[in-house]
């Protein structure tokens, strides 16, 4: 991944998508929506969505409508919306990126206590993955683990299709957290069967997502483009507008990720063509921030400044707005000494450099080392550089970025060879040597971690098919059952006319039997019907409707005429007649005999 990706469009991954739900409009929407409240209830409720809609605003005025929106559900004494309000409070703090101090264990532990106390048994699933996710920002994945795994557990015992399925999907992120992959496959595999046992649409999008971001993570781009065009299918077929843009823009990151630029670029316009069709202002900007990151993506430095600065300068403003300059700052100090711009960007990494340094954030601080030390080796301050790049190396370190951490002690060989301290020289080409194994050994590890999920994929595509056959097998059964019973039923029901039964029993038996007959017809025309129409109401309506028109006169006939004829005792006449003649014996004969 190239540094600027990091620096200018990480942001998007991590706060760009609640930052876009704060346009004024959204605001003011639901801002109308709490002053209209008349109960409690709604007021504690939409309190909360606003306090989660603004909570890039201001953590201050976040912190105080959700606590109103506690208060009022307090009031309201329902111990479901009071529970449900102090879980998406937690989820709320765990979300915001400058409330780590407040990812306390407490927060989630009273939470739980409140919905076992209350017997709330539905809600506690959802309780053990937020702590799950409290933990896992905490980057204490044992523990995280632990709750993801209570939370499945209590989904299975609930037996609530929903449930399982959301909690296996967090299990399956929280084993990607841990580099888990295989189990993480298995576990979105589990998540993608409930889906489809479902038939919910949305559920299946969403395990073809995750299944795509996992194999991005294993950048089999492939398999992942297949799994996104998966989903771009279940959008289209459910007329899914705003879900379709977005997995259009999807698909087209993945394409970016590949190095395809051509269909990146293709596939960005296509949703954004879509987004500004529906009037989707979200995913307008997001878009044009995609296509904008294409740029960067080419090296293409002058002509992506151009494009934010002069073409889209609104996208700009989503980082001033939201207290967040300060990366803004970094990335485009950056750019500029990509582009030899040295007396702006060192300008732009003085203005960005006491908030990088307080913010906590050890990404962001390890980015603004090491593009300031590059910024610094490009105007021959060698001495200072190697001061910025030792910073950045040392977090690098620190947060396992080995690719990072290869290029930094990469520079440093060079900076220190050019100052004449070969030993430092010599000990950063060897940390560089060393780097470069262990990310040939993690390049090897994911070739055998893709075979093991190959083969995991194909037994699991195995087991499908033996289920299948097992089904189809099962249905043939129940079919030739079903045959045998309607043969039997009507050969009952010609004894019946042969033998002395009363008529009130040969009409039932009759009833019965062509109901039966007639159903079993409709039934098989039904399994040809939708595979013809593809599940298209409309058409399926009109052909049953064609169908029965035909079938129901001549259900009736039929069964009149058969049921009459039976009943005449017809055939109990012929029946007499053909035994008579068959025991009587010719007279003649029996003359012949006797003389």
């Amino acid at each position: 991944m190239r540094p600027i990706q990091l620096c200018f469009f990480l942001l998007l991954l991590q706060s760009f998508g609640p930052v876009w739900a704060q346009k004024p409009s959204m605001y003011d929407s639901l801002t109308r929506a709490v002053a209209l409240a008349k109960t409690p209830s709604e007021k504690a409720v939409r309190l909360m969505r606003l306090a989660e809609e603004c909570a890039y605003r201001g953590v201050r005025q976040s912190d105080s409508l959700a606590q109103l929106a506690l208060e009022f559900a307090d009031e309201s004494r329902d111990r479901r919306l009071m529970a449900r309000m102090m879980l998406r409070d937690v989820q709320r703090l765990a979300s915001l990126p400058t409330s780590a101090s407040k990812r306390d264990p407490a927060q989630y532990q009273r939470v739980i206590k409140f919905i076992q106390e209350n017997r709330l048994d539905d809600l506690l699933p959802g309780a053990y993955s937020t702590a799950s996710r409290l933990h896992l920002y905490r980057t204490e994945l044992n523990q995280a683990l632990e709750f993801a795994n209570r939370a499945v557990e209590e989904a299975n015992r609930l037996r609530s299709d929903t449930l399982q399925f959301r909690a296996n999907s967090w299990l399956a992120q929280v084993y990607l957290s841990r580099e888990e992959k295989v189990q993480a496959f298995r576990t979105y595999s589990r998540a993608l069967r409930i889906a489809e046992e479902t038939g919910r649409a949305d559920f299946r999008r969403a395990s073809y997502h995750a299944l795509a971001s996992t194999y991005a993570q294993m950048e089999n781009f492939e398999r992942a483009k297949d799994y996104a065009v998966k989903a771009i299918e279940i959008d289209r077929k459910e007329n899914k507008l705003r879900e379709l843009t977005q997995s259009i823009s999807y698909l087209g990151s993945l394409y970016a990720a590949n190095k395809q630029y051509a269909l990146a670029e293709k596939k960005f316009r296509e949703a954004l063509a879509l987004a500004e069709r529906i009037g989707d202002e979200l995913q307008i900007d997001r878009t044009k921030l995609n296509l904008g990151n294409l740029f960067f993506e080419q090296n293409a430095w002058q002509r992506g400044l151009d494009y934010f600065e002069k073409e889209h300068p609104e996208l700009l403003t989503i980082y001033r707005t939201n207290g967040i300059e300060w990366q803004l700052a970094i990335s485009l100090a950056r750019i500029h000494t990509m582009l030899n711009n040295f007396g702006k960007a060192g300008e732009l990494f003085a203005q960005a450099r006491p908030s990088a340094l307080a913010s906590g954030i050890p990404a962001w601080q390890a980015a603004y080392h090491q593009y300031y030390a590059e910024y610094l080796k490009r105007m021959k301050r060698g001495p200072e550089a190697i001061g910025s790049y030792r910073t950045a190396l040392t977090g690098y370190q620190q947060l396992g970025t080995l690719s990072a951490v290869k290029d930094a002690a990469a520079n440093l060989d060079t900076l220190y060879r050019q100052t004449g301290d070969y030993q430092q020289a010599y000990a950063h080409h060897a940390l560089r040597e060393a780097t470069a194994d262990s990310l040939q050994k993690l390049a090897e590890a994911k070739e055998i971690l893709q075979l093991e999920i190959d083969n995991e994929t194909k037994a699991q595509e195995l087991a499908r098919q033996r289920e299948e056959a097992e089904t189809a097998r099962r249905h043939q059964l129940q079919y030739m059952g079903i045959s045998v019973g309607i043969v039997t039923l009507f050969v009952l029901l010609v004894m019946a006319g042969v033998f002395r039964v009363s008529v009130r029993t040969i009409r039932a038996l009759g009833f019965f039997a062509f109901i039966l007959l007639f159903e079993f017809i409709i039934y098989l025309a039904d399994v040809q019907i939708h595979h013809l129409t593809h599940g298209e109401p409309i058409k399926i309506l009109a052909i049953k409707v064609a169908l029965i028109a035909l079938l129901l006169p001549f259900h009736h006939w039929l069964e009149h005429r058969v049921i009459h004829y039976l009943t005449s005792h017809q055939l109990v006449e012929v029946r007499e007649r053909w035994t008579n003649r068959l025991l009587r014996r010719p007279s003649g004969e029996v003359k012949g005999k006797m003389v």
